[in-house]
């Protein structure tokens, strides 16, 4: 009876000192455990807004309606929250039957600086806008840390909205499956 009793309690004894190793090899890391505070776990910092903010906004002005013929202004506005050290390209793509009269199809800066940086665009519309014009941006950090892009069109196209239904196909048949038939089918 005794060597059955302390085969238990060796057993006992190696599978209690197998667990606690294989548990911890050693103090915990202060990482792998979020702290515990009376109303939860901890909450992360907050970062401040300017971290948040994209790192500019383009943006077109111009005329409503473009004219069907003649000269086209538009101006392109990079909004900067903050200055940026990494070259930017400002670029302007012409669709068929534009010419660019004043400004640079292609414009590189050194830098973005806080603000707004305004570019304007001359044109001269032989056939009227088959296309719309498109503004390009380019921001690329030269280490390859970050980069931003940002496109615009002129004039905006028109928003589609989706169909419901494709062509040709019904509706969803009313009510909810299993409720029995609706109000309006009821005999």
């Amino acid at each position: 009876m005794r060597s059955l009793f302390q085969r238990i309690v060796l057993t006992a004894f190696a599978a209690g000192a197998l667990s606690a190793c294989n548990a911890s090899d050693g103090p915990a890391s202060p990482r792998s455990e979020p702290a515990q505070s009376p109303q939860g776990p901890a909450a992360r910092p907050a970062l401040p807004a300017e971290d948040m903010a994209a790192p500019f906004v383009l943006s077109l002005r111009g005329p409503e309606k473009p004219p069907d013929k003649g000269e086209l202004a538009i101006e392109a506005r990079l909004s900067a929250p903050r200055a940026m050290k990494a070259p930017v390209t400002i670029e302007i793509v012409l669709p068929k039957g534009v010419k660019l009269t004043e400004g640079k199809e292609r414009e590189e800066l050194a830098a973005l600086p806080e603000g707004v940086t305004a570019r304007s665009f001359k044109m001269e519309l032989v056939e009227g806008l088959a296309a719309p014009v498109k503004v390009v941006v380019d921001m690329r950090d030269p280490g390859g840390a970050f980069g931003a892009h940002a496109e615009q069109l002129y004039p905006k196209p028109e928003a589609k909205l989706p169909q419901p239904y494709g062509k040709g196909v019904p509706p969803p048949p009313e009510g909810r499956p299993g409720a029995g038939p609706s109000p309006k089918r009821a005999p």
